[in-house]
Parts: structure tokens; C-alpha cells; sequence
């Protein structure tokens, strides 16, 4: 088994797998991806996991299966914590006197 097939059957199937790609809404996206962010995983997975599901319905979209990915909407997006990043301190501000 993949890390991606992990992924999926972990955190995805269970609450997005009983519905057909066409029935899946942004709402439900949403509703699964608060469901990511209170299982307590970090931001981090929870973004990995998030795009591998975003890059199914893609490809759904260009092989016609279903109108529009549902991961893209701005309501779902909005949901997954973006971490800031890391800059580090010059070394004239940590150096020693």
C-alpha cells in the first residue's frame, strides 16, 4: 500500500468515500476538512492530505466526470491552516557581544 492509498483510506474514505465523485459539494469538503482540523493532525498532513484529494477531482474535471473540483472552492480552501514561513535570524541579531 501507497502512503497515498493510506492517506485516503485513513483520513478520506471515511468521510467522503460513501458519496459518488458527482455528489460530492463544497459543503461536504468543508465539513470533512474540519473534521481533519479536529482530529488533531498537523497542519502539515492535514495539507498533504487535502491536496492529494484536491488532485482526484482534478483529474476527474479533465477527464469529464464531474464540472467542477469541489477542493477549489473558496469556501473549502479557506479551511486548511496556512503556515507562515520560517525566517531565520540574521547573524548580526544573534550574535554574541
Amino acid at each position: 500500500m501507497t502512503a497515498m492509498e493510506l492517506r485516503f483510506r485513513l483520513h478520506a474514505f471515511p468521510h467522503i468515500g460513501s458519496r459518488s465523485l458527482s455528489a460530492l459539494q463544497a459543503g461536504h469538503i468543508r465539513t470533512w476538512a474540519r473534521a481533519l482540523k479536529d482530529s488533531g493532525i498537523a497542519a502539515s498532513y492535514q495539507r498533504v492530505i487535502f491536496a492529494n484529494v484536491s488532485a482526484v477531482f482534478a483529474a476527474a474535471v479533465d477527464d469529464g466526470i464531474i464540472a467542477r473540483n469541489p477542493c477549489r472552492a473558496g469556501t473549502s480552501r479557506g479551511r486548511m491552516t496556512v503556515c507562515s514561513r520560517f525566517v531565520p535570524h540574521s547573524r548580526s541579531s544573534t550574535a554574541r557581544p
